[in-house]
């Protein structure tokens, strides 16, 4: 979301510049089609962990258990520099849920919020 705002500000900012009028519903066009800079690296998602706790095991190795399970992916938004050829990549985060954490069986039965709770954790990281 700050991502989306920064860009509506830029947005407003050249419109200002170049004394032009825009209505601003039309700047929700970044929240509903998404960032067009950013580009999705599906191929680079790394497993996080949240909550649970490490145990020993008797033969003294370490084990995670409980908790969370969530799925960090890259986003990558080119950076041009200023009158350069250069341009470097700025590397953002976000989360995903693997599909089996949806509860289709609360959702079947009308229990909305208790199905999306998995989804719901992980945009809070």
């Amino acid at each position: 979301m700050t991502v989306h705002l920064h860009l509506s500000f830029c947005l407003l900012l050249v419109f200002s510049t170049l004394s032009l009028r825009v209505p601003s519903n039309n700047l929700n066009i970044f929240c509903q089609l998404g960032n067009p800079w950013e580009i999705v690296r599906n191929d680079i998602s790394y497993p996080v962990k949240f909550y649970g706790e490490v145990i020993t095991r008797p033969d003294g190795s370490k084990e995670w258990i409980g908790g969370e399970d969530i799925q960090a992916v890259a986003y990558d938004v080119p950076i041009p520099g200023y009158k350069t050829k250069t341009t470097i990549n700025l590397r953002l985060w976000s989360t995903k849920v693997p599909s089996e954490d949806f509860n289709l069986k609360a959702f079947n039965a009308g229990e909305h919020a208790k199905a999306y709770e998995a989804l719901r954790n992980a945009e809070k990281v």
